[in-house]
């Protein structure tokens, strides 16, 4: 008898299968997730690389802005340094002391930017501090006979408002009315000194609450040239020591010697007491033909410019030595200085601006000839106008006034009474001048 087949579903076999399909998608769903976990994170790594790029060209941006933004400063300040101003009569000082280094104005070897001092009234009632509010007296000290005298002079100067004195150390003939170093009583020989100590001068204007300066007349001199020879300016033609139209003789500002001779002068005053030293006549003669003159500059090959500038930074390089307070002042003739750069004479401001505390000129109108044309105004008659003279002048020296110590001379000789200087102040007082110096060569205020 055939067997029945038994037809009843296996129970195992069927497990056996789900359990291989299970597996089976087991590996492929773990496949899936290991795949999956791959790109996930090479997602990852590129979107870090992706950050990592923008923040370095952010950055490279940022560098450049900053770049791009100091470009243009830097352009813009060499635009500013660079422009010339336009050229009129009354920016000609402007031109003059804001000089490129590279490119220096006419007739001036080595301008530049000058440092100014800073204009300041502190106000205090030091002596020292008087500088600031200079109202100052000329006294001729060889026309002084004793203490009385000269206390005579300071109680009547001291009524009229007057705060400082100024004083001769060396005049311009060369004459030192007073012992100030073996050299000069070499050339004075004991001639035309005074009988009073200038010590004891000082002493005494100090006790009197007064502010004390000092000219030295440096190389226009008739004494020291002819006292050492090879100090002086000699002519071509004979080798003799050569005058000026004046007849005065002028020892070299090459000269070591006549250097060194101003230079001495200079460090002793600053040993007496003096407040202040005011550098006078401190470059070369003026001359139309300088074929006529020997400076005695064979193995020297600075310009006149450089040598004159070499000369003032040593004296104050030399009071900073001995008394670094005391004030140093360069007094330019008025003639002069209306019209620098002067290559002839060495003399140009901006050179040497850096080195002094102040420049002084005299405002005085016998100085000047009659139809004079001064800042555009042309002045018929300038002795019989003071207050017009003054305020022409004020205006030509307008832009060195603005930015740097500046003290006008005002005439009070040759007929000059109260009523001139009065005039004369009043036109400083209004162009924001308010120090000045009176001069009068008797002594009489």
């Amino acid at each position: 008898m055939q067997q029945k087949k038994d037809t009843k579903p296996n129970k195992n076999a069927k497990n056996d299968r789900n359990t291989s399909y299970y597996r089976a998608r087991v590996k492929v769903a773990a496949k899936k997730k290991k795949d999956s976990s791959a790109y996930v994170e090479k997602a990852k790594k590129r979107q870090m690389t992706s950050y990592k790029r923008a923040l370095l060209v952010l950055f490279a941006l940022m560098l450049l802005f900053t770049g791009v933004i100091f470009l243009g400063m830097f352009l813009n300040n060499l635009v500013i340094n660079g422009e010339e101003p336009e050229t009129t009569a009354e920016n000609d000082w402007e031109d003059i002391f804001t000089t490129d280094p590279n490119s220096p104005p006419e007739n001036s070897a080595s301008a530049g930017h000058p440092s100014f001092p800073e204009i300041e009234n502190p106000g205090s009632n030091e002596i020292s501090e008087i500088f600031y509010r200079y109202n100052g007296a000329y006294l001729d000290v060889s026309k002084i006979d004793s203490l009385e005298s000269l206390q005579f002079f300071a109680d009547n100067i001291k009524s009229k408002g007057i705060n400082a004195v100024n004083i001769d150390i060396k005049k311009e003939d060369g004459t030192v009315p007073y012992h100030v170093n073996s050299q000069t009583d070499s050339v004075m020989i004991g001639e035309n000194q005074i009988d009073i100590q200038i010590g004891e001068i000082i002493g005494l204007l100090h006790e009197n609450g007064l502010y004390v300066s000092g000219t030295i007349c440096c190389f226009k001199d008739n004494l020291a040239a002819s006292t050492f020879v090879n100090y002086a300016i000699k002519s071509s033609s004979d080798l003799m020591r050569w005058e000026d139209v004046e007849g005065d003789l002028w020892m070299s500002a090459y000269s070591t010697g006549a250097q060194e001779y101003v230079k001495g002068i200079v460090e002793e005053s600053a040993r007496l007491g003096f407040d202040e030293i005011i550098l006078s006549w401190f470059f070369f003669p003026n001359i139309s033909n300088e074929n006529y003159l020997v400076y005695g500059n064979e193995n020297d090959s600075r310009d006149k410019y450089a040598a004159v500038k070499d000369f003032v930074t040593d004296q104050r390089r030399a009071l900073d030595q001995i008394a670094p307070k005391i004030k140093l002042g360069f007094h330019i003739p008025l003639q002069y200085f209306l019209n620098v750069p002067n290559e002839t004479m060495g003399l140009n401001p901006a050179d040497i601006s850096e080195w002094c505390n102040f420049f002084a000129t005299d405002f005085f109108p016998s100085k000047l000839s009659d139809n004079s044309v001064i800042n555009g105004e042309t002045l018929s008659n300038p002795v019989g106008t003071p207050y017009e003279t003054a305020k022409a002048l004020c205006g030509h020296f307008k832009f060195i006034s603005e930015n740097m110590n500046f003290r006008p001379y005002l005439q009070a000789f040759k007929e000059y009474g109260e009523q001139q200087i009065t005039n004369q102040k009043q036109a400083l007082i209004e162009n924001e001048i308010n120090v000045w110096q009176l001069v009068n060569y008797d002594n009489y205020y």
